[in-house]
């Protein structure tokens, strides 16, 4: 919409100058449709609606955010889109859109050819379906069923079996943290999980999270999930041992994340790894490397130096040759290995 003039004038250009008789035939296709009032109230109601599901979308892809807090996210947007759907909501985008319209000099909106309705889609009588007689009724009946189409995708998104189930687990142990009732949640997780876990036990256990995660000064009230992995990654032997049945359901909450993002980005990093330089690398080695390139943030807290000797260590010859690595070795090494680089 920004770059509208300057698109058509691109469009004039190459139509003139192309050669590839496929790609005209593209390009006049898009020219024909741009200057037409259906594309622009397409264009503004996309960026009207699609600005809030991108957001919804880019939250979603953080790898910390747990699976009730998404789905909280989620249905803040729902309500956040759910305000539009109404008259007035409708009057002020079809004014903003008939502007729109003359400032970029486009056709006036016009009225569908009419077409019989297939009698699948009909409930009744097919010969009483109703035609808009202006052009602003057929234009808010496309509102509504985007807005509508755009609030059913995102509930079908979260309303799945195997999400609440992931659910259940996920807020049992953040109701145990607040002091909020979780018995719905314990019977649901030992229904899913009860070959895994013992109820009796994890019932017992349960209520020392409170205390324990008090004790070391955990703000109880905001407690996340990633602060529950943190807190039981620090506790000692004998308070895991006490703990041990919500050790094992954390780790069941572990092997399934909350978000697909980390392998979409792991998958990702192939393309960045494996170039057509390196098409002959072996698994094992293509494995380390994506390992490495993945896990960048603690890879960059490793002590290099002290990785270097410990290679250097395990091997005579290595010893003979390298003897014992220090920063100013590793910076000669690296400078001469980036000249080098930079000559080929």
């Amino acid at each position: 919409m920004n770059n509208f003039n300057e698109l058509m004038e691109l469009w004039d250009w190459s139509l003139e100058n192309l050669h590839d008789t496929q790609m005209k035939a593209r390009i006049g296709g898009v020219k024909a449709a741009m200057p037409t009032f259906d594309y622009l109230y397409s264009s503004l109601l996309a960026i009207m609606f699609l600005k809030q599901t991108d957001n919804l979308s880019r939250t979603l892809q953080d790898p910390k955010i747990s699976a009730a807090e998404g789905n909280e996210i989620a249905q803040d947007v729902i309500k956040c889109i759910s305000k539009d759907r109404n008259d007035k909501s409708f009057d002020l985008f079809w004014e903003y859109s008939l502007r729109k319209k003359d400032q970029l000099r486009i056709d006036s909106p016009k009225l569908p050819r009419k077409r019989k309705i297939p009698s699948r889609f009909e409930d009744g009588n097919h010969d009483n379906h109703f035609f808009p007689s202006m052009p602003k009724d057929h234009y808010r009946q496309v509102y509504f069923e985007t807005l509508d189409t755009v609030i059913a995708s995102i509930k079908e998104r979260f309303d799945q079996p195997d999400f609440r189930k992931y659910q259940f687990l996920q807020e049992l142990f953040l109701k145990v943290v607040r002091d909020q009732p979780w018995d719905d949640e314990i019977e649901q997780v030992c229904s899913i999980y009860g070959d895994d876990l013992d109820k009796y036990r994890l019932k017992a256990q349960l209520p020392l999270l409170r205390p324990t995660a008090d004790s070391m000064d955990y703000e109880l009230q905001k407690f996340t999930i990633n602060d529950l992995i943190k807190f039981l990654q620090s506790l000692s032997h004998c308070r895991k041992t006490a703990m041990y049945e919500v050790i094992k359901a954390a780790k069941i909450l572990l092997v399934m994340p909350a978000t697909n993002a980390s392998s979409k980005r792991s998958f990702s990093a192939l393309k960045r790894v494996k170039t057509y330089l390196r098409s002959s690398t072996s698994d094992s080695r293509l494995n380390h490397l994506l390992t490495l390139h993945v896990h960048q943030d603690k890879v960059d807290s490793m002590d290099i130096i002290g990785i270097a000797n410990n290679f250097v260590e395990r091997n005579d010859r290595r010893k003979q040759i390298f003897g014992h690595f220090t920063e100013r070795d590793l910076c000669k090494k690296l400078s001469f290995s980036h000249k080098s680089t930079q000559t080929e």
